[in-house]
């Protein structure tokens, strides 16, 4: 049995499958980067040394099977914007209630044209180099501070819109809250230390939550 936890990305998941010895470093990276988003976080069950065609077959099959019901009647393009939704949400806020609050958010920005400015899709960006050649790449201690300026498409600070693709491989709960925003009078929001998320309605309320819970040193 082998766990990818929701919210992993593909690396990550290469990663997870290295130590359970059933791939090489890299393998999975390799083939299966254009499948970001779509190989179902969940607890699979593999037979020692499985084909890896037969590994993404099996996490791309669980995928259509767990979210058959919640993509019924969506068209391709609106599933495509909630998985890619959902792995943002994933990577930015634990809670449900928070997910669905960040994705009226991140609806709400879309509306009137204003950038998503989401550190994770940058951070994603920036390892997305190494990812292409089969390298892993720790998102979680990508510099963000100095590749804002740089544009991409995963930086939702220089481009309007949701990333390119999806930054992570979302569970259930992400691709519900993102499917059903919480609307809300919130524009802002940012993760303090201990985890939880500060949601401000102006940026001036931003600027103080951030002074008060991020640069208090």
């Amino acid at each position: 049995l082998v766990t990818i936890p929701e919210g992993t990305n593909v690396a990550d998941a290469d990663k997870i499958l290295v130590q359970a010895g059933l791939i090489t470093e890299g393998e999975l990276l390799s083939i299966a980067l254009k499948y970001e988003g779509y190989l179902f976080p969940d607890t699979h069950r593999f037979h020692q040394r499985p084909v890896l065609s037969d590994i993404v077959g099996k996490m791309l099959d669980n995928f259509e099977l767990k979210t058959a019901e919640l993509f019924n009647d969506l068209s391709d393009l609106e599933i495509k914007e909630a998985v890619i939704t959902a792995s943002i949400l994933e990577k930015e806020v634990r809670t449900e209630e928070d997910m669905r609050l960040v994705a009226g958010i991140i609806k709400k920005r879309q509306q009137i044209g204003m950038a998503l400015q989401i550190d994770a899709s940058v951070s994603y960006g920036v390892c997305l180099k190494k990812f292409l050649l089969g390298e892993y790449c720790d998102v979680s201690l990508a510099n963000i501070v100095d590749n804002i300026p740089m544009d991409s498409a995963y930086n939702t600070y220089s481009r309007v819109g949701l990333p390119v693709g999806p930054i992570s491989n979302p569970g259930l709960a992400a691709l519900n809250a993102a499917l059903n925003p919480q609307a809300s009078e919130y524009l802002f929001y940012l993760s303090a230390g201990d985890g939880t998320t500060i949601f401000s309605k102006t940026a001036e309320e931003h600027t103080r939550a951030r002074q008060k819970y991020i640069q208090k040193n």
